[in-house]
C-alpha cells in the first residue's frame, strides 16, 4: 500500500512496504507520536488518478526516500594539486598577497578568489577577513573534503557568482614570468578547484524539483570556463609609447584620463599633468609625482604608500580613503583637499598648504605636520598620534573629538574649536589658546601657570598638566580627573577634593592645610613636603602616594588607602589611621606620636627607625611589616598580627601584646622588657639576644623559636611552651612558670639559675654546659634530656623524671633529687657531693667516675648501675640496692651501707675501708681484691661472696654468714669471726693471723690448715 504526505513535497514522500500499525482510538498511548491522528486502516482499492492523500505517520515501518542519492565528493586531482601548492606557499608570496589584498579593489581577482573560499569554507572565529579564512585551511585534503560536504547550495551558488564577477587581469611582461607561481594564481586555482569538486553534486541536486519540477539549471562550468574579469584602463597610446620607449612617465600629459584601478606602482611621473584624471583605486604605490599637477584629480581609495609628491599641486583633489602611509608632500599645494578617512601614517607634510582642507577621521600616525598651514581645516575624529606639530597654523580649524597623542606642539597656533579633543603627551612651549573652546577636552602634557582663588575645576578633566607656583586658595576640585597634573608649589589651603582623582599628581611643597579630599583617589600622587596640618582625607585613596617629609598634624587619614605610600620623614602628632590600608607603605624614620591606627593594616609596610611613642593600634595587621629600630614603648598592640615581621633592634618596652601573632616574625635584639604577651604566638621567631626581662609570657607559644642569648630573666612563663625551640646561651635566671615546656628544647650553655619551674616538661632537653644552680625544678619531666656539663648545684629537682638523662661532667652538689628518677641515666664524671638522693631510682645508670661524696643516698636503687671509678666516700647508701651493680675501682670508704642490698654486684678492687655494712646482703656478690679494712659487716650475710685477694684487715664479722664464701688469700688479720658462721668457707692462703675464731669444725679446720694462723691448730 502506498501513501504519500499530505505536505506535497518531495522530501517528505514515504513509501510503506508493510501496512501500519492499526490504532486503538479510545487509547490514547496507540498513537505513533504526539498530535499524530488516523483511524482503523480500511481496504482502499487503488484509485487511477489523482491519489487521495490522508496523513500517515507509520512508525514501525520501512522507509524509502524518493529521488537519486546524493553524489559524492570526489579527491579530484586539480584539487590536490591546487592544495598542494598552497601549502607550500613561501612567505614572500604570502606577504605579496596581503599587499594586493590591501591595495587591489574588491572588485578585482585576488579578492573575489579569497571571498569565494570563505564562503565555501567559513572561518571559526566570524570576524576574520578572506585572508585570514584562506589561512585556516585544512591542509590534509580529507579534512578538507569533509569540510566541502557541508557546504549547501546557497553557499556554493554564491561562491560561484563571487568567482565568475572577478575581472580579467593582463599580467605585464614582467610578472608573466612568475606567473604560475605567484599568489593571486594560486588562491584562485584554489578556489576553482574547490568549485569545480562540487560541480557534480550540486549540478545534480539542482535537477530535482517539486511535483512540477522546472528545467534543471545548467551545471557550473569548471574553473577554468569561468568569464574572464573585465579589462583594466589603458594609457593613452602616446603615453604608453613614451612609457615603452623611455620607461618613464615624466612630463606625461594625462589630464581628465580614466585611468580608475591602473598599477602605476614605481612609475617615474615626475612633472605630470593630471589635472582632473580619475584615479580611483589605482595603485601609484613608491611612484615618483614631484611638481606633478593633480588639481581636481580623484584618487579616492588610491594607493600612495612610499609616493613622493613634493612640491605638487593637488589643490581640491578628492583623496578620501586612500592611503598614502611614508608620502612625502613636502611644500605641496593642498588647498580645500578632500582627505576624510585617509590613511596617512608617516607622512610629511613639512610647509605643505592645507587651508580649508577636510581630514576628518583621517589617520595622521608620526605625520610630520612642522610648519603646516591648517587654517580653517576640518580635523574632526583626526588621530593625530605622535605627529609633528611644530609651528603649525591651525586657527579656526575644527578639532571635535581629534586626537593628539604624543604630539610635538612647540610655537604651534591651535586657536581653534577643540570640543571634545584628546591632547594627550604634547609638548607645546608657548602654545597659544586664544578664544579656544576646550568644552569636554582632554589635556595632557600640558604647561600652565594659573591664578585661581575660589576656582571650580568641578569634573574636569586634566592630565600632565603644570601650574607651576599657582595660587588655588579654596578651589574645588569635586570630581575632577586630574592624571599626572603638577601643583608643584601650589596654594591649595581650603580647597576641596572630595570625590577627584588625582592620579600621581604633583603636590610637593603645596599649602593643603585644611583640605578635603574625601573619598579621592590620589594614587602615585606626590605631596613630597606638604604642609597637610588638618586635612581630612577619609576613605581617600592614597596608594602610591609619596609625603615624604610632609607635615600632617591633627591629619585624618581614617580608613584611608596608603598602600605603597612613601611616608618617610613624615610628622604627624595625634594623626588618625584607624582601619587604614598601608601595605608595602614606607614609614621610615617617621614621626607619630600618639598615632591611632585601630584595625590598620600595614602588611610588608617599612616602619624602620620610625618613633611611635604611645601608640595605639589593637587589631592591627604587620605581617611581613619591617620596625626595625622602631619606638614602640607603651604600646597597645594587642590582638595585632605581626606574622613575619621584621622588629630587629625595635623598642616595645611596656608594650601590651597580648594575643598578638608573632609567628616566625624576627625579634633580633628587639627590647620587650615588662611587655604583657600573654597568649602570645611567637613560633618559629628569631630572637637573637632579644630583652624579654619581666615580660609576662603566660601561655605563651615559642615552639621552634630561634636565637642566641635570649634574656627572659624574671619572665613569666606559666604555660609556656617552647618546644623544640633553639636558644643557645638564653637568660632566664629568676624566671618562673608552672607547666612551662621545653621538650626537645635546645638551650646549651643557657642560664636558669635561680629559675622556678615546677611540672616542668622538658623531654629531649639539650642543656649542656647550662647552668641551674639553685634552680627549683620539682617534679619536672627531663627524659632523655641532655645537660652533660651542667651545673645544678643547689637545685631543687625532688621528684623530677630524669631517665636516660646526660648528666656527663654535670655538677649536682647539694642538689635535691630525692624521689627522682634517674633509670638509665648516664652520669659519668658527674658530681654530686653531698647531694640528697633519698629513694632515687638510678638502675642501669652509668656513674663511672662520678662522685658522690657524703653524699644522702639512703633507699636508693642502683640496680645494674655502671659504677666503674665511682667516688662515693662517707656517703650514706642506708638500704640501698646495688643489686648486679658493676663497678671496678670504686671508692667507697667509710660508707653507710646497713641493710644495703648487693646481690651479685661486681665490685671488683673497690675501697670499703671503714664502711658499715651492718645487716646487708652481698650474697653472690664479688668483692675480690677489694679493700675493706676495719669494715663493720655484722650480721652481714657473705653467701657465695667473692673475697679473694680482699683486705679485711681488721673488718667485724660477728654474727656474719660466710657460707661457702670465698677467702682465698684474703687478709683476715686481727679480724672478727667470732659468733660468724663459717660453713664451708674457702680459706685457702688466707692470712688469718690475729683473727678471732669461731669453735672450728672438722670441715673447717681442714680449711684452716691451708691458711696462715699465729700458732698451729690444737
Amino acid at each position: 500500500m502506498a501513501r504519500v504526505s499530505a505536505l506535497g513535497d518531495r522530501t517528505s514522500r514515504q513509501q510503506v512496504d508493510e501496512p501500519c500499525r492499526q490504532p486503538e482510538l479510545h487509547k490514547l498511548d496507540a498513537y505513533p507520536w504526539a498530535g499524530a491522528w488516523g483511524g482503523p486502516a480500511r481496504p482502499y482499492a487503488k484509485p487511477s488518478a489523482p491519489v487521495k492523500l490522508r496523513i500517515c505517520r507509520p512508525l514501525q515501518a520501512r522507509r524509502r526516500r524518493f529521488g537519486a542519492p546524493e553524489a559524492p565528493l570526489e579527491l579530484r586531482p586539480e584539487l590536490l594539486e591546487a592544495l598542494d601548492a598552497w601549502r607550500n606557499l613561501e612567505t614572500r608570496q604570502l606577504r605579496r598577497l596581503r599587499c594586493k589584498a590591501q591595495s587591489e579593489p574588491l572588485q578585482g581577482p585576488a579578492h573575489r578568489a579569497m571571498l569565494a573560499i570563505a564562503q565555501l569554507v567559513p572561518s571559526e572565529p566570524s570576524e576574520l577577513d578572506a585572508l585570514g579564512t584562506c589561512r585556516q585551511l585544512p591542509t590534509d585534503p580529507q579534512q578538507l573534503l569533509s569540510r566541502l560536504a557541508s557546504v549547501t547550495y546557497e553557499q556554493f551558488q554564491a561562491a560561484r557568482s563571487s568567482l565568475s564577477a572577478s575581472p580579467a587581469v593582463s599580467p605585464s611582461p614582467r610578472a608573466a614570468a612568475r606567473d604560475a607561481a605567484s599568489a593571486e594564481r594560486l588562491v584562485t586555482q584554489l578556489a576553482a578547484a574547490m568549485l569545480g569538486a562540487l560541480a557534480p553534486r550540486f549540478g545534480s541536486e539542482a535537477a530535482i524539483a517539486e511535483p512540477a519540477p522546472p528545467p534543471p539549471p545548467p551545471e557550473p562550468s569548471p574553473p577554468a570556463e569561468v568569464a574572464a574579469p573585465k579589462a583594466a584602463k589603458e594609457l593613452p597610446p602616446a603615453v604608453a609609447k613614451q612609457l615603452a620607449a623611455a620607461g618613464h612617465l615624466r612630463r606625461a600629459l594625462l589630464g581628465n584620463a580614466e585611468l580608475e584601478g591602473i598599477n602605476l606602482e614605481g612609475r617615474d611621473m615626475q612633472e605630470a599633468y593630471l589635472e582632473g584624471a580619475s584615479l580611483r583605486r589605482a595603485s601609484l604605490r613608491r611612484c615618483r609625482l614631484e611638481a606633478a599637477s593633480l588639481g581636481e584629480a580623484n584618487l579616492t581609495a588610491a594607493c600612495l604608500d612610499g609616493a613622493q609628491l613634493c612640491r605638487a599641486m593637488m589643490s581640491n583633489a578628492q583623496l578620501g580613503q586612500c592611503s598614502a602611509e611614508g608620502a612625502n608632500f613636502l611644500e605641496a599645494s593642498m588647498n580645500g583637499v578632500g582627505l576624510r578617512s585617509a590613511r596617512l601614517a608617516k607622512a610629511n607634510f613639512r610647509q605643505a598648504a592645507l587651508q580649508r582642507a577636510n581630514l576628518s577621521d583621517a589617520h595622521l600616525h608620526q605625520a610630520n605636520l612642522e610648519g603646516a598651514d591648517l587654517c580653517h581645516a576640518v580635523l574632526n575624529g583626526a588621530s593625530l598620534t605622535q605627529a609633528n606639530l611644530r609651528h603649525v597654523r591651525l586657527r579656526s580649524a575644527q578639532l571635535k573629538n581629534a586626537k593628539l597623542h604624543s604630539c610635538d606642539l612647540e610655537g604651534a597656533d591651535l586657536s581653534a574649536d577643540l570640543q571634545g579633543v584628546t591632547i594627550i603627551n604634547c609638548q607645546g612651549l608657548n602654545l597659544k589658546l586664544s578664544k579656544a573652546c576646550l568644552l569636554k577636552a582632554t589635556l595632557q602634557s600640558c604647561r600652565f601657570q594659573v591664578s585661581a582663588t575660589e576656582s571650580d575645576f568641578t569634573e574636569a578633566q586634566l592630565e600632565d598638566v603644570t601650574c607651576l607656583d599657582s595660587e588655588l586658595l579654596r578651589s574645588t576640585w569635586t570630581a575632577a580627573k586630574c592624571t599626572k597634573v603638577a601643583l608643584v608649589g601650589a596654594q591649595l589651603a581650603g580647597a576641596d577634593f572630595s570625590g577627584a582623582r588625582l592620579k600621581q599628581c604633583n603636590f610637593s611643597q603645596a599649602d593643603l592645610k585644611n583640605s578635603k579630599f574625601h573619598s579621592a583617589s590620589t594614587s602615585g600622587a606626590n605631596f613630597q613636603g606638604c604642609d597637610l596640618s588638618n586635612a581630612q582625607l577619609p576613605r581617600c585613596d592614597l596608594s602610591g602616594a609619596d609625603l615624604r617629609n610632609a607635615v600632617g598634624h591633627g591629619i585624618c587619614l581614617e580608613s584611608a588607602r596608603l598602600k605603597k605610600a612613601m611616608l618617610q620623614n613624615f610628622v604627624a602628632r595625634g594623626a588618625d589611621l584607624q582601619q587604614a590600608q598601608l601595605q608595602h607603605a614606607e614609614l621610615e624614620d617617621a614621626q607619630l606620636p600618639l598615632l591611632r591606627a585601630d584595625g590598620a593594616n600595614l602588611q610588608e609596610a617599612s616602619l624602620a627607625r620610625s618613633q611611635l611613642p604611645e601608640l595605639r593600634a589593637e587589631a592591627a595587621v604587620w605581617r611581613l611589616c619591617n620596625l626595625q629600630f622602631a619606638q614602640l614603648p607603651g604600646a597597645q598592640l594587642a590582638k595585632g598580627d605581626f606574622q613575619g615581621a621584621n622588629l630587629s633592634s625595635a623598642d616595645l618596652s611596656g608594650a601590651d601584646l597580648r594575643s598578638c601573632n608573632f609567628h616566625s616574625a624576627e625579634l633580633g635584639e628587639a627590647r620587650l622588657d615588662r611587655a604583657e604577651m600573654v597568649d602570645v604566638d611567637l613560633r618559629n621567631t628569631r630572637m637573637e639576644r632579644t630583652s624579654l626581662q619581666e615580660a609576662d609570657l603566660t601561655n605563651a607559644q615559642l615552639q621552634n623559636c630561634q636565637g642566641v642569648g635570649l634574656t627572659l630573666r624574671g619572665a613569666v612563663l606559666h604555660g609556656a611552651n617552647l618546644g623544640s625551640a633553639s636558644l643557645p646561651e638564653s637568660d632566664l635566671r629568676k624566671a618562673k612558670g608552672k607547666g612551662l615546656v621545653l621538650r626537645k628544647a635546645r638551650m646549651p650553655k643557657a642560664d636558669l639559675s635561680q629559675a622556678c619551674f615546677r611540672d616542668l616538661e622538658a623531654e629531649a632537653l639539650e642543656l649542656s654546659g647550662g647552668n641551674l644552680s639553685g634552680a627549683l625544678l620539682q617534679n619536672a619531666r627531663l627524659v632523655a634530656a641532655s645537660l652533660d656539663g651542667a651545673d645544678l648545684s643547689q637545685a631543687q629537682l625532688s621528684g623530677a623524671k630524669m631517665a636516660r638523662v646526660n648528666l656527663c661532667n654535670s655538677k649536682l652538689d647539694n642538689a635535691n633529687l630525692q624521689g627522682a628518677d634517674l633509670k638509665e641515666s648516664i652520669c659519668d664524671a658527674a658530681s654530686f657531693v653531698e647531694a640528697q638522693m633519698r629513694g632515687a631510682q638510678l638502675d642501669g645508670a652509668h656513674l663511672a667516675k662520678a662522685k658522690l661524696e657524703r653524699a644522702v643516698l639512703s633507699g636508693v636503687s642502683l640496680q645494674h648501675a655502671k659504677l666503674a671509678g665511682l667516688q662515693a666516700p662517707y656517703a650514706r647508701l642506708l638500704e640501698a640496692d646495688l643489686s648486679y651493680a658493676s663497678g671496678l675501682g670504686c671508692q667507697l670508704q667509710g660508707c653507710e651501707l646497713r641493710k644495703a642490698k648487693l646481690w651479685k654486684t661486681q665490685l671488683q678492687e673497690a675501697c670499703l675501708d671503714d664502711a658499715n655494712l651492718h645487716d646487708a646482703s652481698l650474697r653472690g656478690s664479688d668483692l675480690s681484691r677489694s679493700s675493706m679494712r676495719r669494715a663493720r659487716l655484722v650480721r652481714c650475710d657473705l653467701w657465695q661472696t667473692q673475697l679473694a685477694q680482699a683486705d679485711l684487715e681488721g673488718a667485724d664479722f660477728m654474727q656474719a654468714s660466710l657460707q661457702e664464701t670465698n677467702l682465698e688469700k684474703a687478709s683476715l688479720r686481727d679480724a672478727q669471726l667470732g659468733d660468724s658462721q663459717l660453713l664451708q668457707p674457702t680459706l685457702r692462703g688466707a692470712d688469718l693471723r690475729g683473727a678471732q675464731l669461731p669453735e672450728l669444725s672438722r670441715s673447717l679446720r681442714r680449711e684452716m690448715e691451708q691458711a696462715l694462723l699465729d700458732r698451729p691448730l690444737a
